[in-house]
């Protein structure tokens, strides 16, 4: 038998199969050898006894108060080392003391108080020995003297005060009896009647003080028992100073416009003769000012304009002291010369003229100093305005055509300043866009990867040895010059068509930044090598064109027809962008004429036009049995040769010759005729199976 103290060894004789595909014998296995099972990491091995019945002075009960919660705990300490023990918590649902640190490690250990005849308690343990460790007794953390939490005068104070039209109540408490310019500021909570800890109260901490009065009338602050998480304050006794009024000879508003937006200055005079000032910003989301220097230094100095039942204004202060220094009373710098917004010719043009088919007009007004410089409006026809174009995504800097008594035009500018930069008087860009006829252009069309793409080349050229090459934008159908637009000049050009319905290119008026590159004509096909002939496609004839690389037309490139060109129908894994058009010359003859981009496909063998007459069988000459064909042999009917259902295709496969040949299939389709009557369509790849006997599917 074992002792009750005995520690039980985890060590048992058990059988150890180690896992395999192929089990072992169990005589393979020594009945001798035995595994130790390790115990958890989280179980004290060497932890004391206890005894089912601890007596006094070696347990200790607390009862404390936190959060505003009363709490009880209970340590029970190790007789061997009293600064040693274990530490237990009062469970009121089931009236004992537990212990949370076993119970983390799912293990009941608890105790209960009981008392003797004679009056004095001691403790009644369930579980004497505990898989948790023994923590060290704090002898702080259990004797709260409620002494030491009183503080009295003049080491607090009380400050109730207006801020921003609402009364606030704080509680200035002076931890460090020689040293008041450190403290811990307190705010008033309504809903627990108690002040709480600002500093700990942003590190989610509840620190509470109450204010308090003895019968004798004087009044002092009873701590919590939490401890404080943040650190002293600076005493600043200016934050609790009450609201002052500001009478209207002393302040005054100026109303302006900056940049196009109405703005706001409050100006409250320090002295009669208005010479020093704080000047307030106006914050339209709290309808206040408030002293932006001050905010600098996270100073939160703000005033509000009221009024009076008698209709006279006042300012009210919300937190009067400012930390900032008074400045220069300036009010020029809101007011606006009228006669800086007037621009009279010469200092200004107007240039009307046609982009792209669309009447445009564009304003200059000229630099005072330099005519090379300039800003640039473009026409607003909603506000009748012109705006300048480099504010225009930022601010509203417009100017308006006026006239004077004698008919002189002049301009009228608003308040907003420019915040853009001068630009080039470039007077080219505002005239009409140029005209290219046809004999100076080449466009070209093709598909790559399903996408249409077009260029156009322009000739620099007499000769159209070189050339402009423009990319086509599909979104906003415009032709742009690639090369200048990666040098940040924007070059469009459009294809037109004028009255005679004849095709022309109408390009942007601005010079090329860029190089002409030299221009690489399309290579034509004549029509000795070329064909077109027809091919059949599932249950449909297509049109196909050949062009022939070879004088003996062996090899080729297919192309299948699209809408407008042909396209290569190589049957590579990637699609080839290569594409062809059918032209004619000026005689009437047929040509091809090849895109720019190559074949990335090779050349394949020609295979002359075939038979265009598709194989068809009609009932009874088949039969369909759920996914299985069976299509009958001609000369004996008992054979058939079995098609299974592809799903991927969507037809019908004869499998027996898929293994034969991978590289052929022979597939059917089912169709319908115009009376609605099935029938099998065959492909034209012949069997390389034998008909087997037909075996109608079990049901």
């Amino acid at each position: 038998m074992l002792q009750r103290d005995q520690p039980v060894p985890l060590e048992f004789n058990i059988k150890f199969y180690p896992f395999s595909s192929k089990r072992k014998r169990t005589e393979d296995v020594d009945e001798k050898q035995h595994v130790k099972l390790e115990k958890p990491n989280n179980v004290c091995e060497n932890n004391p006894v206890l005894p089912k019945i601890i007596k006094a002075p070696n347990f200790k009960i607390y009862n404390f108060e936190e959060k505003g919660i009363k709490k009880s705990k209970l340590f029970v300490f190790n007789v061997e080392d009293k600064s040693m023990g274990y530490e237990y918590y009062w469970s009121a649902s089931m009236k004992s003391y537990r212990c949370s640190r076993c119970e983390k490690r799912g293990k009941n250990s608890t105790a209960k108080i009981c008392k003797r005849s004679g009056g004095n308690d001691f403790i009644e343990v369930k579980a004497v020995k505990h898989i948790c460790e023994m923590i060290k007794y704090d002898y702080g953390k259990y004797n709260f003297d409620a002494s030491k939490q009183i503080i009295k005068e003049p080491n607090f104070e009380v400050h109730d005060f207006q801020d921003r039209g609402i009364l606030r109540k704080w509680l200035v408490i002076f931890p460090l009896i020689e040293d008041r310019s450190k403290c811990y500021e307190y705010s008033w909570i309504k809903r627990d009647k108690k002040y709480e800890c600002r500093g700990c109260k942003a590190m989610k901490i509840n620190v509470f003080a109450e204010l308090c009065q003895n019968k004798n009338g004087t009044k002092y602050v009873k701590l919590g028992p939490q401890k404080h998480g943040c650190e002293y304050r600076k005493y600043n006794p200016q934050k609790f100073t009450s609201e002052e009024i500001v009478e209207a000879q002393n302040f005054e508003i100026v109303n302006f416009e900056e940049n196009g937006i109405s703005k706001k200055r409050l100006f409250i005079f320090t002295y009669a003769d208005k010479t020093k000032c704080y000047e307030f910003y106006w914050r339209n989301t709290g309808k206040y000012f408030t002293c932006s220097p001050c905010e600098i230094k996270n100073k939160h100095t703000a005033a509000k304009l009221e009024e009076r039942k008698d209709g006279t204004n006042y300012i009210r202060l919300l937190s009067p002291k400012h930390i900032c220094e008074v400045k220069d009373y300036v009010p020029e710098k809101y007011s606006f010369d009228e006669s800086k917004r007037i621009v009279e010719k010469p200092n200004f043009e107007i240039y009307d003229y046609v982009k792209n088919d669309v009447s445009k007009s564009m304003l200059i007004i000229f630099c005072a100093t330099n005519k090379e410089l300039c800003y640039e409006y473009f026409w607003e026809k909603h506000g009748q305005v012109y705006v300048c174009c480099g504010c225009a995504n930022i601010i509203h800097v417009t100017a308006k055509l006026c006239k004077n008594e004698n008919g002189e035009e002049y301009l009228k500018l608003n308040k907003s300043e420019h915040v853009c930069e001068l630009r080039p008087y470039e007077p080219q860009k505002f005239i009409d866009n140029l005209k290219i006829d046809k004999s100076d252009y080449e466009t070209s069309e093709y598909s790559y990867n399903g996408i249409s793409s077009k260029r156009l080349f322009i000739f620099a050229t007499k000769s159209k040895e070189f050339c402009y090459k423009f990319y086509y934008n599909s979104t906003e159908n415009f032709y742009y010059c690639s090369k200048c637009r990666q040098m940040n000049q924007h070059l469009k050009a459009h294809i037109r068509e004028n009255d005679d319905v004849n095709e022309y290119v109408s390009v942007s008026s601005k010079k090329h930044i860029c190089e002409p590159i030299k221009y690489n004509p399309k290579k034509q096909i004549l029509s000795q090598n070329f064909q077109l002939l027809k091919r059949k496609s599932r249950n449909l004839i297509i049109k196909k064109l050949i062009v022939f690389i070879d004088p003996n037309h062996e090899m080729c490139y297919e192309y299948r027809q699209s809408e407008t060109y042909f396209v290569c129908a190589s049957s590579s894994k990637f699609k080839c962008p290569a594409s062809a058009k059918m032209l004619q010359d000026s005689a009437g003859k047929d040509y091809v004429e090849m895109s720019y981009v190559k074949h990335k496909c090779k050349p394949i063998k020609f295979i002359p036009e075939g038979n265009l007459d598709f194989k068809i069988i009609k009932k009874p000459d088949f039969k369909l049995d759920g996914n299985v064909l069976s299509i009958f042999d001609k000369n004996d009917k008992t054979k058939c040769y079995t098609y299974k259902w592809k799903e991927h295709g969507k037809l019908y496969q004869c499998y027996s010759c898929r293994y034969k040949n991978e590289s052929v299939s022979v597939v059917a389709r089912i169709k319908q005729n115009e009376d609605g009557e099935d029938y099998v369509l065959l492909n034209d790849n012949e069997h390389f199976c034998q008909p087997k006997k037909y075996q109608p599917l079990k049901k």
